[in-house]
């Protein structure tokens, strides 16, 4: 009797059930994804094709002197690719491509990724012009590097600046004194040939005549000898306190090589017309599966006399047709 009044309720797990009602609802599935498919291959149709082009770039780091140990180089590595990839996708290094390749617009979908575990670096450019994309991809590799390396070179330019005008003065002090010293000793020369008989008819010696001239103006020329060897010595070391900033410059500098160059692609990115379609189809399909499982499962109507004894485990005793 309790089992009459309170029948247990079992969900059906007869895959024959399932099967039948996929193929009476199968015209339905079929038409959802039929209808699915076709709205995205319109869809896809009517969009504007995208292309990329790619280039690979290998990022040389300067090094000084230091001593870097391996983890710190690999540290350093990602850092500086890191850093380099915002670099290039900012608007005022776009908008310089742009002006360098006289585009129409400027192109902003710049995606650079560096490469893990290595110093490359890709760039990809995205466009509806695949000549566009190949050339401004390329362009940005040389607009980027000499950005980069103006922005290196600055470091040092004050210093060098600086030691420049130092040797500028230097040169001008020594051939200022050079000059005056090289006057004095040819006036006394001329004095000596002219008051001493045996320089005026050639009797002495050229060194004998030399000693006669420094004798007069000992002091000034001893100053002047002085002075003059006191500016070249600074101007040496000088000199070599700016080749210093020069060799540092040089090996701190980082410089960008292009590794793959950029070429026009033949074939567009987006809209991928063939995955997008069957993507679609393939979601009508199951969401009209889902629509008629849902259905039958709200549907509380009386379907066979298997289904009421299978539903209150009581024989059915008559059918009514």
């Amino acid at each position: 009797m309790d089992e009459f009044l309170e029948p247990t309720q079992q969900p059906s797990t007869d895959l024959r059930q399932y099967l039948w009602l996929l193929w009476q609802w199968g015209w339905f599935i079929v038409l959802a994804g039929v209808l699915a498919g076709s709205g995205a291959l319109i869809f896809s149709l009517l969009q504007t094709p995208v292309y990329a082009a790619s280039t690979t770039i290998l990022v040389n780091e300067g090094r000084s002197g230091q001593y870097y140990d391996s983890t710190a180089i690999i540290l350093t590595n990602e850092k500086l690719t890191r850093t380099y990839a915002e670099m290039m996708t900012k608007q005022p290094l776009l908008l310089k491509v742009t002006q360098k390749l006289n585009l129409p617009y400027t192109i902003d979908d710049v995606k650079v990724t560096p490469v893990r575990d290595t110093q490359l670096m890709q760039i990809t450019v995205e466009d509806v012009n695949p000549i566009y994309a190949s050339d401004f991809a390329n362009e940005l590799v040389n607009a980027f590097a000499e950005q980069l390396q103006e922005m290196q070179i600055s470091r040092f330019k004050a210093s060098k600046e600086n030691l420049q005008n130092q040797l500028s003065y230097l040169e001008q002090q020594i051939q200022e004194n050079s000059t005056a010293l090289e006057k004095i000793l040819q006036e006394n020369v001329s004095e000596v040939k002219r008051t001493n008989p045996d320089a005026a008819n050639g009797s002495l010696s050229e060194t004998a005549i030399e000693n006669l001239a420094r004798q007069i103006n000992q002091a000034e020329i001893d100053r002047l000898e002085t002075r003059l060897a006191q500016y070249r010595q600074i101007y040496a070391s000088v000199l070599a306190s700016y080749e210093q900033i020069r060799l540092a410059e040089a090996q701190n500098i980082t410089s960008i090589i292009q590794v793959e160059p950029a070429t026009p692609p033949e074939k567009p990115v987006r809209p991928q017309t063939f995955r997008n379609t069957a993507l679609a189809a393939l979601v009508g399909v199951f969401l009209a599966i889902g629509i008629v499982f849902t259905v039958d499962f709200l549907d509380d109507t009386i379907k066979s006399p298997d289904w009421i004894t299978s539903q209150t485990r009581l024989p059915v005793i008559g059918t009514i047709h």
